[in-house]
Order: structure tokens, then sequence, then C-alpha cells
């Protein structure tokens, strides 16, 4: 192998590895900051009882795009974390906006039912 064709391999190489840092960090983060991303990093914290963290994570997806079919999943998820944590008001709260937001959500009925549950129970946070 000649010289000019080992230095032309290095070029390569050396600026592929170059334009793959700087747009493909780029796409990486584009892909991050999806209602998709958030919506499952919300979901896997709440499966781990990280409340708080699924909350945030939940809140940026719907921020991202309240119009995702996924939406009212992802908020009525976001009352399950407040239930979880004993904020029974914040719960009901938020588990209202369900209901006022996507009046053609296919689990309203279940949310609904949870509400008056926690009505029940004092709606007050312990």
């Amino acid at each position: 192998m000649t010289l000019s064709r080992l230095l032309l391999i290095i070029v390569l190489i050396v600026g592929g590895y170059f334009a793959y840092q700087k747009w493909g960090g780029e796409a990486k983060k584009a892909a991050e900051e999806t209602f998709g991303a958030h919506f499952g990093k919300g979901h896997a914290y709440f499966q781990l009882e990280r409340y708080e963290d699924a909350i945030k994570e939940l809140q940026k997806a719907i921020d991202l795009d309240p119009k995702d079919s996924r939406a009212p999943d992802a908020m009525r998820r976001m009352g399950d974390c407040y239930s979880k944590m004993k904020q029974n008001a914040k719960a009901i709260e938020v588990y209202q906006q369900v209901v006022d937001k996507y009046p053609d959500y296919t689990m309203r009925t279940d949310v609904q039912n949870v509400i008056e549950k926690l009505k029940l129970l004092g709606g007050g946070d312990k």
C-alpha cells in the first residue's frame, strides 16, 4: 500500500469520526426530545417507583405534543404517580384534566371511577 493511499484512508476515517461526532450527536439529541422518548422514560420511572421523575418525564412528553394519541395515557399515569405518593388532591386534579381535555379517551370511565374512589377517601393529601 502506498503512503498516499494510507494517508487517504486515515483522513477518511478521522473525517468520518468527526462528522459523526458533530451530526450524530445532534441526531441523538433530537431523538431524545420526542414524545415517545419522554413517555417511555416516564413509564420506566413509574415501574421503578420513582414517581417524581416519572411525572417530570411525562409532563415533558405532554408539553412536546399534547395531541399525541398517547397524551391521555401520559396524563393518566401522572395521576397514578400522585396517587401512589398519597397526594390524592393532586391526583384528582390531574385525572380530571384527562377527562376534560380528552373526552374521547377510551379509558375515560376508568379515570372517572378512580376520581370517585379518591373523593371517597377524602380527596385530601395525607
